[in-house]
């Protein structure tokens, strides 16, 4: 609201709020908001593209693979933060196997 009143136009990441799990069309649907945004929607759009067939891709060599414990370490010197929940982190690493 503080930025509003100085006039500054803001917007919040819909998929680092996520309520239920985050499936990789959301992170599309971001990318095209932040390409409206910008106006490199033509660049978001190959983006988009480019990452539908890198995920087609891997799925299909991962297919009849086991899938691995993982854990995914971000950040933390006191306690360990990590990726999962809801969000598209989760997502990647259940694509990853």
């Amino acid at each position: 609201e503080a930025l509003k009143k100085s006039g500054i136009e803001t917007r919040l990441n819909t998929e680092s709020c996520a309520k239920a799990d985050t499936p990789m069309q959301t992170l599309y649907e971001e990318v095209r908001e932040v390409g409206r945004t910008f106006g490199v929607t033509d660049r978001a759009e190959a983006w988009i593209k480019q990452a539908e067939a890198d995920n087609a891709a891997t799925a299909k060599k991962l297919k009849n693979l086991k899938a691995l414990p993982v854990f995914v370490y971000d950040s933390g010197d006191k306690t360990a933060f990590t990726a999962g929940g809801k969000g598209i982190g989760n997502e990647l690493i259940k694509r990853a196997g």
